[in-house]
């Protein structure tokens, strides 16, 4: 994998509860945004916000699986600042609602 492509996904992964844009990776390792998104779908299949979003849900699954917190918490804790959004996406990407998994947990 190209050493940009591998050093953002490494960002991406420890840093995937603050905000993150294109612009702001693409400063951080000296590339163009338009470069960046280029290379990073071509050897990844998705663009670095689609990563982002999906390391985000990935994460939250698990917080909800074994901690004890809120959807709203979950989503906060993830980096997302509207829960509303997070349970939509959550859903989209999991086919369920985020308090399904998080009742599932509890019982």
């Amino acid at each position: 994998m190209n050493q940009v492509v591998q050093l953002i996904t490494t960002y991406m992964e420890n840093n995937y509860a603050k905000e993150i844009s294109i612009e702001q990776l693409a400063t951080l390792y000296y590339v163009s945004p338009t470069y960046l998104s280029k290379i990073f779908k071509d050897l990844t299949g998705v663009s670095p916000i689609n990563y982002l979003i999906q390391i985000r849900l990935k994460n939250a699954h698990q917080m909800l699986e074994k901690q004890d917190l809120t959807v709203k918490e979950v989503a906060k804790a993830v980096g997302y600042e509207d829960a509303y959004h997070f349970s939509k996406s959550f859903k989209k990407h999991f086919g369920i609602s985020p308090s399904i998994v998080k009742n599932n947990q509890s019982a």
